[in-house]
């Protein structure tokens, strides 16, 4: 828990305008005190947000929500470095899965089942490599999608290489990959 919050403390929710009914679950539920509530909506302290998303999560009308167009790379190379730590002393007995399905816009840290989809479902890959089953993963869903990730996610300021080169320049794992498929 501890390190998600500090991996995802670069990033901080913002209120939607319009959406917010001031229910006042986010001010009760935020570990910061840093939402208050006007006669509008909430509203959210940059300053004091530690950047945990538990508005977020609780908000029930989709009121608070990531600005992911924000600088990315610092959430990105923490993610590789907060999996080198889960991993330190357990090189070669692991086993990594990615599930490209039901592959929407967003974070998967949240729960949309409304959100479109970007690409058909394709399956799971498994690699005891965890960088080179995401990289096979990122090239599958931009395969499948006809298009590079960021322009399916519509963000184009979100570069995905950081995680997996910060991820090899680390020792982490490799990008290449061989791709053995495996059919019902």
């Amino acid at each position: 828990r501890k390190g998600k919050m500090r991996q995802h403390s670069a990033l901080k929710p913002q209120v939607k305008a319009g959406r917010c009914v001031r229910c006042g679950e986010c001010h009760r539920h935020c570990p910061a005190d840093a939402i208050s509530l006007d006669e509008v909506q909430a509203h959210i302290d940059q300053d004091k947000c530690i950047g945990c998303a538990e508005c977020v999560a609780v908000c029930r009308f989709d009121a608070v929500e990531y600005d992911w167009k924000q600088e990315n790379s610092i959430l990105q190379k923490s993610v590789a470095e907060h999996a080198m730590g889960v991993l330190k002393g357990k090189e070669g007995r692991a086993v990594f899965f990615d599930f490209l399905v039901s592959v929407t816009k967003d974070c998967d840290c949240f729960d949309h089942p409304h959100m479109p989809t970007i690409v058909p479902d394709i399956g799971i890959l498994a690699s005891t490599d965890p960088v080179a089953v995401d990289q096979a993963a990122i090239d599958m869903v931009e395969t499948r999608g006809g298009k590079r990730l960021p322009q399916l996610i519509g963000n184009n300021r979100l570069d995905w290489r950081y995680q997996i080169e910060h991820a090899v320049r680390i020792g982490l794992g490799r990008a290449e990959y061989q791709l053995v498929e495996i059919s019902e």
